[in-house]
């Protein structure tokens, strides 16, 4: 008996895959082309060492920097660990003048070439552009580009303290 040839039973033919290989050659590059790409910059800050050894003496036996400390409060700048005065910087017209922290910290660094490190108090609600404007202020000069206190460490201002 001869069989009856069926028509479900056939070779099926090649799928044509050109439509779906030419979408993701053009939707791959779109993609990737509104992607956002996002830069974020970070300020190495470092916490002051416990048993960090005492600084070495100038080149003309002058007394070294001691810990420099900048208090940030609502009344301004105010400096400690100088072992010497150093006047406040207040407030002009309800903002931190920081054009003269940075006048005050490069008369320092001129005193001082060899301090690189500086401590900032701040108050427990000081607002973040505050902190970063005043850690700006007290790394770099930007009129005369130098470098001033590049190792910034920071923590929070005691009612207490200056």
């Amino acid at each position: 008996m001869a069989r009856k040839k069926n028509k479900r039973h056939h070779v099926a033919e090649d799928l044509d895959l050109l439509p779906i290989m030419n979408l993701f050659m053009v939707l791959i590059p779109f993609l990737l082309l509104s992607t956002v790409f996002v830069k974020t910059t970070m300020i190495d800050i470092y916490l002051p060492q416990a048993n960090a050894t005492p600084p070495k003496q100038n080149q003309d036996n002058k007394k070294p920097l001691e810990m420099l400390t900048i208090h940030v409060t609502p009344q301004g700048f105010s400096f400690s660990g100088l072992g010497k005065s150093l006047a406040k910087v207040p407030i002009k017209g309800g903002e931190y003048d920081y054009a003269t922290l940075t006048d005050r910290l490069v008369g320092l660094k001129s005193q001082y070439p060899e301090s690189e490190e500086v401590i900032l108090l701040f108050v427990a609600d000081s607002p973040y552009e505050t902190v970063i404007k005043t850690m700006d202020a007290s790394r770099e000069s930007i009129n005369g580009g130098t470098t001033l206190f590049p190792n910034v460490s920071i923590g929070t201002h005691m009612e207490g303290g200056k």
